[in-house]
């Protein structure tokens, strides 16, 4: 997963909380796709 570090121009502390906080919003999309 350190790729993404590379891939993107954030510093890495940014994509560790973006992938941190990605769980949280598909937990969200699936919320409201099944309401």
């Amino acid at each position: 997963m350190e790729y993404y570090a590379y891939a993107f121009p954030l510093p890495y502390h940014a994509t560790v909380q973006i992938r941190a906080l990605l769980p949280h919003l598909h937990d969200g999309l699936r919320d409201h796709t099944e309401s």
